[in-house]
């Protein structure tokens, strides 16, 4: 049965589209619950989904069609902005301390659609099962999804008028670790494997070309260490905004779109009588005013993503050493998610489903994922009198899979007459996992000049007491 699980699993292709790799399970025929740890490209959303898209610029030239009333030298003046030249990027991924190139190149991406670069691999698995029973037959089904390794990085590329360009990456890089038998103490439902995979993530706001030139970011690698995330737009010119003529300008703000100064700048444009806009990015300008407004919004656009200066990192303090656990610094864009992971999930087998019907039985194992190592989403902006802040969660944790219990779940039954047996006990075994974890969550300012220092006791399974340190600066660039 598993060789024709295996079959019908290589017969689907994995592919990346326009994401990283998963770092979690990939199931195949069942929506997957969790692609990543903690990453969350925002492009994915609903909301940000199809920014600068075919739709949008469909009904911008709708729009200008019916205002420009066939003014060829205007709409010719239109289509220099709707063209979007793609742009090239030079990317590469360097793990530290070693000079190691894990992954780099040169390509060409296009602006408001993601792109996704990688060297990975994908392995068909087993995941789980599920049960069914029906009458007096009962059957286990496997569950096969797709067990991924190696490094991808996705990038998607928005205009800021007149600055440069809200690079937003995702990246993933995780190797699968080698599966166990799990005893299951069960003789109905028996070969589980535990899966899992050592893995690092990475996602943050970045802002490229202009003025701000290539971009450096430091992110958690394995065991500690650090990768070194280098991106560079070759020779790309800024988008302005364009003066199509008869007192009209157009303009691209994508990075306003769902925010509320966006939603707000374009209420008070639409009261003026002179602004139309689309969900996509695309924003026109009408009348005496049009080119004050395009000015006005493109401020506002280069201030929602003035880059503030990052370094926060994550230590193990015991008595013999002390242990770096992750560090993320770099310039990244204000008001936007950083998303980082370190360590490696792997799977126990911790409860039981039971399925019956009329003569039938079977025991259905559930499996948990669980994560060791340390993990934060972190949100920098300005607060009141520009100073700098950052929303911040961060969790470390520990992981032992810990003693195993037995369970009965039903007793043997016999025939009506009683001259045999007619359903065997039901024994199954449940894993106990135990697990250590520290949190720390809150808004914190850090002084202009000096790293905010946060500690936290450690005592894991017993172990010499140990001192969890978080070091946090931030700085405005100039």
């Amino acid at each position: 049965m598993l060789l024709a699980a295996f079959l019908h699993v290589l017969a689907q292709d994995p592919v990346l589209q326009n994401a990283p790799h998963p770092s979690m399970l990939d199931w195949i025929y069942r929506d997957t619950e969790r692609r990543w740890w903690v990453l969350q490209p925002s492009w994915l959303e609903g909301e940000r989904a199809g920014l600068l898209g075919l739709e949008g610029q469909r009904a911008l030239r709708q729009y200008l069609q019916m205002e420009l009333q066939g003014n060829v030298a205007a709409l010719a003046n239109a289509e220099e902005l709707l063209a979007l030249p793609p742009l090239r990027l030079r990317y590469r991924l360097v793990l530290e301390g070693h000079d190691e190139v894990l992954l780099a190149g040169t390509d060409v991406v296009t602006l408001g659609r993601p792109s996704v670069f990688g060297d990975v691999r994908a392995r068909a698995v087993v995941g789980g099962v599920s049960t069914e029973v029906a009458g007096g037959s009962s059957i286990a089904d496997p569950s096969e999804a797709w067990l991924w390794s190696g490094r991808s990085l996705a990038l998607e590329l928005l205009p800021v008028p007149g600055l440069g360009w809200a690079a937003e990456v995702a990246l993933v890089d995780c190797t699968a670790s080698e599966p166990e038998a799990i005893r299951t103490g069960n003789h109905a439902v028996d070969g589980l494997q535990r899966l899992g995979q050592r893995l690092s993530e990475a996602g943050a706001t970045l802002l490229l070309g202009g003025a701000a030139g290539p971009a450096t970011l430091r992110l958690p690698g394995p065991d500690g260490q650090v990768l070194r995330l280098e991106l560079e737009l070759l020779a790309a010119p800024l988008l302005q905004a364009v003066d199509i003529g008869n007192q009209r300008v157009v303009l691209a703000a994508p990075t306003l779109t769902g925010t509320p100064e966006g939603a707000l700048e374009a209420q008070r444009a639409a009261a003026a009588g002179y602004a139309w806009s689309a969900r996509e990015g695309w924003v026109a300008f009408a009348g005496a005013g049009a080119a004050d407004a395009a000015a006005r919004v493109a401020a506002l656009a280069q201030e929602k993503v003035r880059p503030l200066e990052l370094r926060c990192t994550v230590s193990l303090l015991q008595a013999r050493e002390t242990r770096r656990l992750a560090e993320l610094a770099g310039s990244v864009v204000r008001g936007r998610p950083v998303r980082a992971a370190a360590g490696a999930w792997t799977q126990a087998l911790t409860r039981w489903d039971v399925e019956i019907a009329q003569e039938a039985r079977i025991a259905n194992p559930e499996l948990e994922d669980l994560f060791a190592g340390c993990s934060f989403v972190l949100t920098p902006d300005l607060g009141s009198g520009g100073r700098p802040y950052a929303d911040l969660e961060l969790r470390w944790s520990a992981l032992r899979l810990g003693a195993t219990q037995e369970l009965v779940l039903a007793s043997a039954r016999t025939t009506n007459d009683g001259s045999g047996v007619a359903q065997p006990a039901e024994h199954v075994l449940v894993e106990q996992p135990e697990q250590a974890q520290i949190v720390f969550q809150g808004r914190y300012a850090p002084g202009d000049d000096a790293a905010l220092v946060l500690e936290r006791q450690v005592h894991a399974f017993g172990a010499e007491p140990a001192t969890l340190r978080v070091e946090l600066a931030l700085r405005l660039q100039p």
